[in-house]
C-alpha cells in the first residue's frame, strides 16, 4: 500500500500589493496541465492504435448555464473516431489544497494515482474542463450567450477554442406622449 502525503506549492503573505488571486490561477493551471499531460501520456499507445489526434469538445451557455454539449474523438483530418476502449490504470493525479488565514494563503497539493476511462463521459468531461479553455466564462453566469468548440491536440498538448459571443445591453427607456 503506497501512502501519499500532502506537499507544500507555495505560501502567499496577503498584501494589498500582491495579486494573489492571479497567483491561485496559475497554480490552478499548473497542476490541471499536470493531470491532462499525464493522462495523455498513460494513453498514447491507444490513442495512436485507434489513431485518435484530437479531442473536440462542442460548447454553448450563458445566462447561468453551460458547458460541454458533446466530445468525441477526432483523426488528423477530424473525422470522428469510436475507440472501442481508452483505459488505463494507475495515472498520476494532482489534488490541489489551499489553506486560507487573515495574513497568508498556502497551497499544497496531494499526488496519487488513479484509474482512467475516457469511454466514460464524466470522465472525459473531467478531462476536456482541465484544459481551462472555458474558465473566462466562470459559471456561465452573465448577459450573454457562447457556442462552439475546444479542440485538444493529443499531440502537442495544445488546444484552440473556437467560437462565438453575443453579449446584451440593455438601455434605458423612457418617454412621455401626449393622447389625442
Amino acid at each position: 500500500m503506497h501512502t501519499y502525503t500532502i506537499e507544500p506549492i507555495k505560501t502567499i503573505t496577503k498584501d494589498e500589493n500582491y495579486n494573489w488571486l492571479s497567483e491561485e490561477s496559475r497554480i490552478e493551471k499548473t497542476y490541471g496541465n499536470k493531470n491532462i499531460s499525464n493522462i495523455i501520456d498513460a494513453l498514447k499507445d491507444q490513442f495512436d492504435k485507434s489513431k485518435i489526434t484530437y479531442i473536440v469538445g462542442d460548447f454553448s451557455g450563458g445566462h447561468d448555464e453551460g458547458g460541454f454539449d458533446e466530445i468525441k474523438f477526432t483523426d488528423k483530418n477530424d473525422n470522428e473516431i469510436k475507440p472501442e476502449s481508452l483505459k488505463t490504470h494507475w495515472v498520476n493525479q494532482y489534488k490541489l489544497f489551499k489553506h486560507d488565514n487573515k495574513k497568508q494563503i498556502a497551497y499544497f497539493y496531494q499526488e496519487y494515482a488513479t484509474s482512467v476511462d475516457l469511454n466514460d463521459a464524466s470522465q472525459l468531461e473531467s478531462l476536456m474542463w482541465q484544459t481551462g479553455a472555458l474558465n473566462q466564462f466562470g459559471s456561465f453566469a452573465g448577459e450573454y450567450s457562447v457556442n462552439g468548440l475546444v479542440k485538444l491536440d493529443l499531440n502537442t498538448k495544445r488546444y484552440i477554442l473556437d467560437g462565438s459571443q453575443t453579449i446584451e445591453e440593455y438601455d434605458e427607456l423612457y418617454e412621455e406622449g401626449e393622447i389625442d
